[in-house]
């Protein structure tokens, strides 16, 4: 890996673009602009919010009422925070959570089972949106805890130190937290009827020892399989990662029927999706329906290629203290740091990926 340099703004990039050059939308591979399960529900729920308008008002605000409500100590206090130095942009920290059963009030329960990390940024003039995912064993620095596996923030220190990690990484505040249980997704697939995704490699899931996944066009027939497909890493030889590709490939997949079969223009299909989800969703106080409306409003003009999709740039894995861990490679953590802090990651992930076409 070569030390990353300086790289040209949006600006410029534009320019390039115009002048026939390679600009930010030709630059990003098309494998990278898939939608990681958790961002996809997060995203989904505005889509439905937004999209059912005042039926949706009428007709799904109680399902709404369902979804849990963090209140402000999810959140550092003031002086442990970092600098809202893009006042006008979002953050949001999306945190899966890898056991059953809904989500309730006791906001440690949910830290002890959350094991899906991701960064959804939210540009000031809302025409991409970026998400950065983490593996869970990334090994940082936690505050009052040393050096640990990121999932160590969460477990030992709450969401809150969560948060100040995070925000030690992106170099700027996280405006939003959203919490959602896997048992949410496989009751939206059972609403659908099934979702077919493309499996890179044939596996046994430990979930279902019964069935076997094999490699190709595969259809998960109800939301048992769903989540034994997007929960599995113990088949594959990089374990976690694979799992974050298949957590990608199936929200991708079922996004694509939500919009082949009109779901989310059906306002009873719509009502089920929501009402389905609604219990195993938690937000921040500041997420109200209000907002989730106005949110929703202003990314429903982005188009797919302006959503990007990547993971924190790692240097692979290793072992601390007899635990497996991913180790962040700093150059880059730096870099897309300062591209956060500066509202500009989309010039970030031009030059990450010209210095991967390199290797």
């Amino acid at each position: 890996m070569t030390e990353p340099e300086a790289i040209p703004s949006r600006r410029e990039l534009r320019e390039q673009e115009r002048r026939g050059g390679r600009g930010r939308k030709t630059a990003v591979p098309r494998r990278r602009r898939r939608w990681p399960w958790i961002v996809g529900s997060i995203v989904l729920v505005l889509a439905l919010v937004a999209g059912g308008g005042y039926l949706w008002y009428r007709n799904v605000r109680s399902d709404l009422a369902q979804v849990t409500r963090l209140d402000d100590s999810v959140f550092p206090g003031e002086e442990e925070r970092a600098e809202d130095t893009t006042p006008d942009a979002l953050n949001i920290l999306l945190l899966g959570a890898d056991d059953t059963g809904e989500l309730g009030n006791d906001i440690n329960e949910v830290t002890r089972r959350s094991d899906t990390i991701l960064v959804l940024h939210i540009p000031a003039d809302r025409q991409s949106v970026q998400v950065m995912s983490i593996p869970r064993d990334s090994y940082v620095e936690v505050p009052g805890f040393g050096e640990q596996k990121i999932n160590a923030a969460l477990s030992e220190g709450g969401v809150s130190t969560a948060v100040s990690v995070i925000e030690g990484i992106i170099g700027d505040r996280v405006d939003h937290i959203g919490i959602i249980g896997f048992d949410g997704l496989g009751k939206m697939v059972d609403v659908l009827g099934g979702v077919t995704v493309t499996n890179d490699i044939g596996f046994r899931p430990r979930l279902l020892r019964q069935n076997y996944f094999p490699e190709g066009e595969l259809t998960l027939e109800n939301g048992t399989q769903a989540l034994a497909f997007v929960r599995e890493r113990q088949s594959f030889p990089d374990g976690d990662f694979q799992r974050i590709r298949n957590q990608q490939e199936f929200i991708r997949s079922m996004v694509q029927k939500m919009l082949d079969t009109g779901a989310l223009s059906n306002p009873v299909t719509l009502s089920n999706l929501l009402g389905e989800m609604a219990p195993y969703l938690a937000l921040d106080a500041g997420l109200s329906n209000s907002r989730l409306v106005e949110i929703a409003n202003e990314l429903s003009a982005v188009p797919p290629e302006n959503m990007t999709f990547f993971t924190i740039p790692t240097l692979g894995t290793g072992t601390e203290g007899g635990q497996s861990v991913v180790y962040l490679d700093d150059d880059w953590v730096d870099l897309v740091g300062q591209h956060f802090a500066a509202d500009d990651l989309d010039t970030f992930l031009v030059r990450r990926v010209e210095d991967e076409a390199t290797q």
